[in-house]
């Protein structure tokens, strides 16, 4: 299915491959935002000025707790497009070709916003090497937000999009946690649990991550959880419907009641943390 914005769980794992193999980049590097590099909202970084420097955690913290495109764009530049489609690989996803070229948020508005019938099927014809110079192209294409606002009320080329499964979900959660020692205090960790997404009982539950996905047609919510059992779990609520709006609030409640349901079953007596 299609994910939207869940998909940058990728780019959190390529950044934490770079951190791992560049010894000049640590968490607390600065990167300067570019103009170039600007995306649409979600988010708040496309207001800053051009220059204005941040740490990776900062750019890290907002993709996922905001899911600011702007911080995503600025990652996948820093990390390199082909180390983003190197971490599909890195974490078992099943059909990584579908998300080759793995877009910038910047080439998806354009591809739903700014692009022509004839382009759309030129680019649905030619081969990867070719859809890359494209989507350079596309990349600076302008958009009219306050116009492309009022006229995507629908949804429209679900094809042209970032796709996983449940399992390509549960594997790129689980990658990252074992990256990060399964530890709730780690740089990783840390990152993906500053919004959970929906309420949840702390009781039951010690540590919720969570990164979240939509457009017109699209809704994905994925959450990686350890219980108060110390058991960890994975939960995936998505949905696409190419024809109608979905009901999103419909979605978390499910999403929300799996982990109420998960909670209720955890054994009276808490034992210790373990790693799954």
């Amino acid at each position: 299915l299609a994910i939207g914005s869940t998909a940058k769980l990728w780019v959190l794992l390529a950044l934490d491959e770079k951190l791992r193999t560049d010894k000049k980049v640590t968490w607390a590097t600065e990167l300067a935002v570019r103009d170039e590099a600007k995306s649409l909202p979600s988010g708040e970084l496309q207001d800053l000025a051009a220059g204005t420097e941040l740490s990776v955690r900062d750019f890290a913290t907002k993709m996922i707790s905001i899911s600011d495109n702007t911080a995503t764009d600025h990652l996948i530049d820093y990390v390199g497009r082909e180390q983003v489609e190197k971490a599909l690989k890195l974490a078992k996803h099943g059909e990584p070709a579908l998300d080759v070229p793995f877009l910038r948020t910047r080439e998806l508005f354009a591809l739903k916003l700014a692009l022509t019938p004839a382009e759309h099927e030129t680019y649905a014809k030619v081969p990867v090497a070719a859809k890359r110079k494209l989507l350079e192209s596309y990349r600076t294409r302008p958009i009219d937000l306050e116009q492309a606002m009022k006229d995507w009320t629908a949804p429209r080329h679900l094809e042209l999009e970032w796709f996983a499964s449940g399992p390509d979900l549960c594997n790129v959660m689980a990658t990252l946690g074992a990256r990060a020692g399964w530890k709730p205090d780690s740089e990783l960790l840390t990152i993906l649990g500053k919004n959970a997404g929906v309420p949840y009982d702390q009781s039951k539950w010690r540590y919720v991550g969570f990164k979240g996905g939509s457009e017109p047609g699209v809704k994905n919510l994925t959450w990686l959880a350890q219980r108060a059992d110390g058991k960890w779990f994975v939960v995936v609520a998505a949905v696409n419907d190419p024809d109608r709006m979905i009901n999103e609030l419909l979605v978390a409640n499910a999403g929300a009641g799996v982990l109420a349901i998960l909670g209720a079953e955890a054994p009276a007596a808490p034992a210790a943390p373990a790693a799954p």
